[in-house]
């Protein structure tokens, strides 16, 4: 359609130079206007649908990021969670090390003093 247009200039320059202005001038009001006005509603459109294009690019983007965050969401849950879990099974743990430590400790307080006692018996 462009080239139609410039096609149609350069004629209508031809004309102009070849001694025709008058014929150069019902050209362009005849042929060049109306293929303007057809460019021009082709850009039109374009644009419109440019337009479109970038308001759905746009949208998807926006899923996009919506969903990135609901997984960075997500994993910083299952994170926090896991961090949790080890945290209450190693309170546990200790809580069991400390009773058997403080059970072994009375033992071995109980075996002093029968050593000792044993001892002054003897």
């Amino acid at each position: 359609m462009a080239t139609q247009f410039w096609d149609a200039v350069d004629r209508m320059f031809a004309l102009a130079k070849n001694g025709k202005p008058e014929e150069a001038r019902n050209q362009i009001r005849l042929t060049l206007q109306a293929r303007q006005q057809a460019l021009s509603t082709a850009v039109a459109r374009l644009l419109v649908q440019n337009n479109e294009s970038e308001e759905q690019a746009a949208q998807r983007i926006a899923d996009i990021y919506q969903r990135v965050q609901r997984q960075v969401y997500l994993f910083l849950t299952a994170t926090l969670g896991a961090i949790l879990l080890t945290s209450l099974y190693l309170i546990r743990s200790n809580r069991m090390l400390f009773a058997q430590l403080a059970e072994l400790s009375e033992q071995r307080s109980e075996l002093a003093q029968k050593l000792i006692s044993t001892q002054e018996s003897t």
